[in-house]
C-alpha cells in the first residue's frame, strides 16, 4: 500500500490516539486525557486499522513491549522518528511536546508493525532471519519471537553499546528468546554471511542503495524491508517493478523511481526464484541513516 493512503490516515490516528477509549476517537483540541494508551491498546488499534494483518504478528506485537528496551544505565537514545521508543523523560516536556512525542512513538510502532507484517512469510517457525542495525533490540526480539525456538535470528550492530543493551534488555524481559539470537558487532553493510541464507532481512537504518551482499545473503523466495534515501531530482511516484539479480556483480541497487529531496521510502524487496528482485514501495518513513 502506497504511503498516500496509509500514512495520512495513521498520522490522524496518532494525533488523537491518546484520547481513544472503547473504540471512540475524540477531538484532541476539545479533550485530552492524562492517561496514555496502554501498549495493548495501541497494538489493537493498528490491528483494526489494517497495519497488522497476520495473527502471529499480532500476538508478537502484544507480547513484546517497546518499553522493555529502555535502560537508563546505557547512554543510548533514539534520534530517528521511526524509533518506537520515546526515551525523553515525561516531566522534562511541556504538554505539547509530550503529545508530539506520543505521536512520533506511535508512528515508529506503525512502521515496525508494518515491517513485521511484510516479512511474516520469512519469519515462520524454524526460519533464519537477520536484523541489520538492531539498536536496542526491539525489532530483533519481535523477529526472534516469530521464528520460534528452532529458528535463528542474527542481530547486527556496529555499536558495542547497542549490542550490550539489546542483549541485556532481551535477557531481562524475554530470556526465552536469547538462545535463538546471535548477536554480531560489525558493519551492517556487510551483513553476516556465516548464517546465510536468510528467509527475511530487516534493515533498521536508511541507505541510499542496497549492497549486493545483502541480496547474496537473502534466500531465493526471501523478503527484505529497507528504507531508501532519495536525493535525486523529482521523478515519477515510486511504483512496483522488478530487476535481474546477478549475484556475481558487485552492484548497489537503487529503486527504479525516487522522489525529491531527502525523503525516505520503505521498500519491500522479494528475491524471486527466477533471479528477479521484485520491488514495491510501502510508505514514507524517517530512519536514522546507516554510516559506513
Amino acid at each position: 500500500m502506497w504511503t498516500r493512503v496509509l500514512v495520512p490516515r495513521v498520522v490522524r490516528l496518532c494525533r488523537n490516539f491518546h484520547t481513544h477509549r472503547n473504540g471512540a476517537l475524540k477531538d484532541q483540541s476539545s479533550h485530552r486525557t492524562e492517561t496514555p494508551l496502554s501498549h495493548e491498546e495501541v497494538v489493537k488499534i493498528f490491528r483494526e486499522q489494517g497495519v497488522i494483518t497476520d495473527d502471529l504478528v499480532y500476538q508478537t506485537c502484544l507480547r513484546i513491549n517497546p518499553r522493555s528496551f529502555i535502560n537508563n544505565n546505557h547512554n543510548i537514545a533514539p534520534s530517528a522518528q521511526n524509533d518506537p521508543v520515546v526515551m525523553t523523560p515525561k516531566n522534562s516536556m511541556n504538554e505539547d511536546d509530550a503529545h508530539a512525542a506520543q505521536e512520533l512513538s506511535a508512528l515508529g510502532l506503525m512502521v515496525t508493525f508494518a515491517c513485521l507484517d511484510i516479512l511474516k512469510d520469512g519469519l515462520r517457525t524454524g526460519m533464519t532471519a537477520m536484523d541489520l542495525g538492531c539498536g536496542a533490540g526491539y525489532v530483533a526480539a519481535c523477529m526472534a519471537n516469530m521464528i520460534g525456538k528452532n529458528g535463528t535470528l542474527v542481530a547486527v550492530d556496529r555499536d558495542p553499546a547497542c549490542i550490550e543493551l539489546a542483549r541485556d534488555c532481551i535477557g531481562t524481559h524475554y530470556p526465552d528468546l536469547l538462545s535463538r539470537i546471535h548477536f554480531v558487532q560489525g558493519d551492517a553493510y556487510k551483513g553476516y554471511g556465516l548464517k546465510a541464507p536468510y528467509d527475511a532481512i530487516h534493515v533498521g537504518g536508511a541507505v541510499r542503495g542496497v549492497p549486493q551482499v545483502w541480496f547474496n545473503q537473502l534466500r531465493w523466495g526471501g523478503l527484505m524491508t529497507v528504507p531508501i534515501i532519495s536525493s535525486e531530482e523529482a521523478r515519477q511516484e515510486p511504483s512496483s517493478s522488478s530487476f535481474d539479480c546477478n549475484i556475481h556483480s558487485p552492484i548497489t541497487w537503487q529503486p527504479s523511481a525516487l522522489i525529491s529531496g531527502e525523503d525516505q521510502i520503505l521498500y519491500r524487496l522479494y528475491k524471486g526464484h527466477e533471479q528477479r528482485i521484485i520491488e514495491a514501495p510501502v510508505m514514507q518513513v524517517n530512519f536514522e541513516p546507516f554510516t559506513s
